[in-house]
């Protein structure tokens, strides 16, 4: 653009003149507007959500002070769980995230400034996946093997931008998912006894009986958001975790969602293929992929199910009803149950080889 500049360059130059300087060319000046327009949608988002789940959640506040911080549980795209030792409440789980704290660097680049965009957009997200837990932890509470926030920590004041948004929840003796444990059998070359992957899977499916009872679908069921619990002696509890895309069901029994979520592998064709009205089919057919992969010793793919084979045709048929991609035709949850019962009324009888089948 020689010699002129476009009509848009003094709107630009009036909204970012913090920006203004004589190494920024007029696109990165555009990309700086953007990234300054975003960040002041942030902050509204963030406050008026916030506002909104902390004013109704029901939940304690837990200042920080009375926290002793331990060890990082975990961490990813949603933030840092870290163990921690409260005054009163015990053994606890912070689970929190790092809000953005100032707008872009006046002397950013264009691609520093797209960064700074995407930086927001994913912040968001796992903000909301965090007021998601908090706003379900109420009506949920009292779901079992579901666990879910007991408190808010306060960081040193209000929540502001810049500041940590954390949940406090139960810590998990153990503190290992079931992706921990199929990792472990396969370097093992040994796969999980059938008995014990009905154990597995039993408290898993009543927490979705639970769950759709209370008007709510989990929607990122997998191995990675079941918690194992470690007891006496070789005892398993497993409890479902990360309501962070939960979802509340509305009229007609669906819920609406606004995109495409959970994990490639465990969602729903439907909802992969862009269809936004999900019911609690969803949420069976993320429990079949779960037990498919807790068969293979590997995340599903579509296919022949040899290894889920190796347990027998009861289970075969179990995990082929809860994949069936027409969600009407899909198994319900009271199938589910009645299957299960099944066999382990049947367990006495089956042979062997495919209780312990061979790696």
């Amino acid at each position: 653009m020689a010699g002129q500049r476009s009509l848009l360059w003094p709107a630009v130059s009036s909204c970012t003149t913090v920006f203004m300087g004589p190494s920024l060319s007029e696109r990165s000046l555009r990309q700086q507007l953007r990234a300054n327009t975003a960040y002041a949608a942030y902050q509204q988002r963030m406050a008026l959500a916030l506002l909104d789940v902390l004013r109704g959640c029901g939940l304690t506040y837990m200042s920080q002070a009375d926290l002793t911080i331990g060890y990082v549980l975990g961490s990813g795209g949603f933030g840092t769980v870290t163990a921690a030792t409260h005054a009163t409440r015990g053994a606890l789980a912070i689970k929190g995230i790092a809000l953005v704290d100032a707008q872009i660097h006046t002397s950013a680049t264009e691609d520093e400034a797209a960064e700074y965009v995407v930086r927001l957009q994913d912040s968001t997200y796992a903000l909301d996946g965090l007021l998601a837990e908090a706003r379900f932890a109420g009506r949920l509470a009292e779901c079992r093997h579901l666990t879910t926030a007991c408190g808010i920590v306060d960081h040193d004041g209000p929540f502001s931008s810049g500041s940590v948004f954390s949940l406090a929840l139960p810590l998990i003796p153990g503190g290992h998912t079931l992706a921990t444990l199929m990792a472990e059998c396969l370097a093992a070359r040994r796969r999980i006894p059938l008995d014990l992957l009905l154990d597995i899977v039993q408290p898993v499916l009543e927490t979705l009986v639970d769950m759709h009872a209370r008007g709510v679908l989990h929607l990122d069921l997998k191995p990675a958001n079941v918690l194992v619990e470690t007891g006496a002696g070789a005892a398993l509890t497993c409890h479902v975790c990360d309501l962070g895309i939960a979802e509340e069901v509305g009229v007609g029994g669906a819920a609406i969602v606004d995109c495409a979520r959970g994990t490639p592998g465990y969602w729903c064709p439907r909802l992969a293929a862009g269809e936004r009205a999900v019911t609690g089919a969803a949420d069976v057919y993320g429990w079949g992929r779960t037990l498919r992969a807790l068969a293979d010793l590997a995340d599903p793919v579509d296919g022949p199910m040899a290894p889920v084979a190796r347990y027998g045709p009861a289970l075969q048929r179990l995990v082929a009803a809860c994949e069936d991609p027409y969600p009407p035709a899909r198994a319900t949850l009271d199938d589910i149950e009645a299957e299960l019962a099944q066999m382990r009324w049947a367990l006495p009888t089956i042979p062997e080889h495919l209780r312990f089948p061979a790696f």
